[in-house]
């Protein structure tokens, strides 16, 4: 893989970290995105230069084609594969990208032993098997649902004892009971 130097910072000396599992790959990149640029932009191809002498050489080198093309046909090819769209996490100190591997470790509502009160609460579970320090943020992006309505499925599951938040509210994580 690739990683593109027109849009990394080297003010952070930390590497590139690619962490590979059974059911997904993590490529988590430090440095946070550039001023004005959020996930959603990126997604839909708007490109913020961090270093446009680099950019400008990188282009003319011709190992850039267009500036924005790279993360929708990264997604593109992804869901041409038939995987499940990747899923982006961060931007304020670092920006994780998670490729899923095949859709047979994520299954959207799949059944589960107890008596679903909401269709997304399946979802939720399995995005917390996989990433138990999610977010309620991270959550809602990634469902496409709110907060409040994350806030709400997880509240229900907590007090039927299905989910378990353990630790601080900021630094802790969450526990599926089986």
């Amino acid at each position: 893989m690739r990683t593109d130097p027109t849009h990394r910072s080297y003010i952070d000396r930390n590497s590139i970290k690619i962490a590979i599992f059974d059911d997904r790959l993590e490529v988590t990149s430090p440095g946070k995105l550039v001023m004005g640029q959020t996930i959603e932009k990126m997604k839909q191809g708007n490109s913020n230069i961090r270093n446009e002498a680099t950019a400008y050489a990188l282009r003319y080198l011709k190992y850039i084609e267009n500036w924005g093309r790279g993360i929708p046909r990264i997604i593109k090819s992804i869901e041409e594969c038939g995987l499940k769209p990747p899923v982006f996490i961060g931007g304020e100190t670092e920006l994780k990208v998670i490729i899923y591997r095949n859709n047979v470790f994520y299954k959207p509502n799949k059944k589960i032993g107890f008596k679903v009160n909401e269709p997304n609460e399946p979802d939720i579970i399995q995005l917390i098997k996989i990433n138990p320090k999610i977010t309620q943020i991270e959550l809602a992006n990634q469902l496409n649902l709110s907060r409040s309505t994350i806030k709400r499925i997880l509240n229900r599951l907590q007090q039927q004892e299905i989910v378990i938040r353990k630790g601080s509210n900021r630094n802790g994580y969450w526990a599926v009971k089986e």
